[in-house]
């Protein structure tokens, strides 16, 4: 549930012949569950995963997760448009100690969150699999994701740029 924060990293890139009739909404990691199933759950989308990493439809990284210290609603980070058959660098870090989640786009913060005390990541199950270019709706793995993935990481704990997996460039 990364109590004490997460950072997630990846490494995408959308296949040049992506389209937003036919690609939008694929993943790149998902979890297996649907996010009513969790307790005092209350917002949109209960057949959803709890962890979206998802290209929208207009070619935006969506990041998305229901909060661990609080369930009731997910928490969603969005970048700018990203442009097919490009390698990016995507780090999304969760710092209970700043109360905030950042995306960061090749290095960049794109967008922050401001938790107001909302940490980690919650899941129906701690057994539940993550899913790898793919995420979950309503019992079934959907949305694969049109393009190429790298490296992944999990951390269970914020992590600064220069212990993020670009910092192996120097």
């Amino acid at each position: 549930s990364f109590w004490d924060g997460y950072t997630a990293e990846a490494f995408i890139k959308m296949d040049k012949d992506w389209t937003s009739d036919k690609h939008r909404w694929g993943n790149a990691l998902g979890r297996v569950g649907n996010r009513g199933a969790l307790p005092g759950y209350m917002g949109g989308d209960p057949e959803a995963s709890s962890v979206l990493f998802a290209i929208s439809n207009l070619r935006e990284v969506q990041w998305e997760v229901v909060p661990a210290s609080n369930a009731s609603y997910s928490q969603t980070n969005w970048s700018g448009e990203i442009m097919r058959d490009t390698w990016y660098h995507i780090a999304v870090v969760c710092n209970p100690t700043t109360r905030e989640t950042i995306l960061y786009v090749e290095g960049a913060p794109v967008l922050r969150n401001v938790l107001n005390g909302q940490i980690g990541m919650r899941s129906a199950s701690l057994n539940n699999p993550w899913i790898l270019g793919a995420s979950w709706w309503d019992g079934q793995r959907v949305d694969g994701f049109f393009g190429s993935i790298g490296e992944v990481r999990l951390v269970p704990k914020p992590l600064t740029p220069d212990q993020w997996l670009t910092a192996r460039r120097k």
